[in-house]
């Protein structure tokens, strides 16, 4: 589980750290920087999947990710436990990687600076990457006998950040196929549907009884095919005997068994949702928060709903605001003085 994440020069975020929780609501006006955190985890798990130059381009280069000029560097450090207590940093800049260190249980498996590179393997220290833009998690960590970075690579790169803006997109009949990683806009749900109820059907049935939770109007989800063999969503609901397509689930229904659907796949252990609430009817969302509290997964939201407070424990809330285009988060643990700094910050 992440403990801490130390941010520097990322977008909006100069010099930030933050600590998380088995769930962590992100609270705060737009463009306040919450994305931005959410980001920030995003690509930290895409560096461990790609070289980090493919993941400036998804982005819009370097300039659009760096805060104070191109001559800064960025710099990202977690703390989390994966069996023991782990620490990994990395600093980067338009030229690539400058830096890189990982410490597992007080013992450093890899170090790396402009002047070397080196890992540990199970049998002693060998050369690191000498990819400018390849972390050495990325370059080292699908190979067994790098043991430990194989781990945490496997670890950091399953984190997915959801963002189910538009509804269109899960309503669409799909080619079937299997499909077991659910898209950032819930595109694929239907096919991650049908591959959990073939593959996983325990996880398939805590997503059915979620939605039942939820709408008790649902008796069962199904995926029915067209004529032309394309599959698409569809519901059974009590006291009818014919189906009904998705069409006629509104979109926070549908955004609700995407969220829950993310939550319970068996494999992320971190997933971030952006405007949680969107769409979602408060009773829904209650149920949501519920679920992820349950859920093996752990999860970091972001929403500018301040009725979050009745859902969510003081703890586990952060606010998040900008001041003079920095972003600045803090802790309120007294429920009362977080609701009043709410009020003030949302209104």
């Amino acid at each position: 589980m992440i403990k801490r994440l130390s941010v520097k020069n990322y977008k909006s975020l100069r010099d930030i750290e933050l600590e998380f929780g088995k769930v962590t609501a992100l609270i705060g006006p737009n463009n306040s920087g919450k994305s931005n955190v959410l980001d920030c985890l995003a690509f930290l798990a895409e560096s461990c999947r790609k070289p980090i130059n493919n993941a400036f381009f998804a982005r819009g280069e370097y300039p659009c990710l760096v805060f104070g000029g191109l001559e800064k560097d960025i710099e990202i450090e977690i703390d989390f436990s994966l069996g023991g207590e782990c620490q990994y940093y990395m600093r980067f800049g338009k030229q690539g990687i400058g830096e890189e260190r990982l410490v597992v249980s007080g013992e450093t498996r890899i170090e790396r600076d402009q002047s070397r590179s080196a890992i540990r393997s199970d049998g002693g220290w060998q050369d690191g990457s000498t990819n400018a833009y390849e972390s050495t998690l990325y370059a080292f960590g699908a190979n067994e006998h790098f043991s430990e970075a194989k781990k945490i690579r496997d670890y950091v790169s399953s984190w997915r950040l959801y963002h189910f803006s538009s509804a269109e997109e899960m309503r669409s009949p799909v080619e079937v196929k299997r499909e077991y990683d659910l898209e950032k806009s819930g595109r694929n749900l239907i096919r991650v549907l049908i591959s959990l109820r073939n593959a996983y059907p325990g996880v398939f049935d805590q997503v059915e009884e979620a939605v039942r939770q939820g709408v008790p109007e649902i008796e069962n989800l199904l995926t029915p095919l067209t004529p032309e063999g394309a599959a698409y969503l569809a519901v059974r609901e009590q006291g009818f005997e014919q189906e009904f397509g998705c069409h006629q689930l509104s979109d926070g229904t549908l955004k609700f068994l995407g969220c829950v659907t993310a939550a319970a796949l068996p494999w992320p252990h971190l997933v971030c949702f952006e405007d949680l609430e969107n769409s979602i009817h408060l009773r829904l969302l209650q149920l949501l928060i519920e679920f992820l509290h349950r859920s093996d997964r752990q999860s970091v939201f972001s929403t500018h709903l301040p009725y979050i407070t009745n859902f969510v424990q003081p703890e586990d809330i952060r606010v998040v605001e900008k001041k003079q285009g920095e972003t600045q988060i803090r802790r309120v643990d007294q429920l009362y003085v977080l609701r009043d700094t709410l009020r003030i910050i949302l209104s």
